[in-house]
């Protein structure tokens, strides 16, 4: 197995290439595990998949430009009724291919602010709910 270091990962939200300001991305897929367990198991506990739901959590060094990430992360946070953003991640800014797949979808913002400490960048770290499904993929 050929091991990775990641260098130059692709991160868009709201179709914007937002690559030069994040440090990191992390998408989690979980899905419910459904107790299906009846006397006929054996014994023996039973599942079924149950829903699903996803996490996107992304960490940005922010600048002072405030027409750039933060105006996007600030108007999906204040809009009334669609309080979302589409994403798409991959290891590599290169080509989608079979060895760098992207993931894209649709998240939730509901956590928005900038992250402030003495003598640091101006940084936030941001959970993104997903909402609907992930798509994967290679072409």
């Amino acid at each position: 197995m050929a091991k990775k270091v990641i260098k130059a990962a692709y991160l868009a939200l709201g179709g914007t290439d937002y690559s030069s300001y994040a440090d990191s991305a992390e998408l989690s897929l979980d899905a419910d595990a459904v107790d299906t367990t009846t006397f006929g198991s054996g014994g023996v506990k039973e599942f079924l998949q149950g829903l699903r739901s996803g996490k996107l959590n992304a960490s940005f060094k922010l600048d002072a430009d405030l027409s750039g990430l933060d105006a996007a992360l600030y108007a999906a946070y204040n809009h009334a009724t669609t309080n979302t953003l589409t994403f798409e991640v991959r290891a590599d800014s290169g080509s989608v291919s079979t060895s760098n797949p992207k993931w894209t979808g649709t998240v939730l913002v509901t956590t928005y602010g900038p992250m402030l400490k003495l003598g640091e960048a101006s940084a936030r770290t941001v959970d993104f709910q997903v909402t609907g499904a992930v798509t994967r993929a290679t072409s």
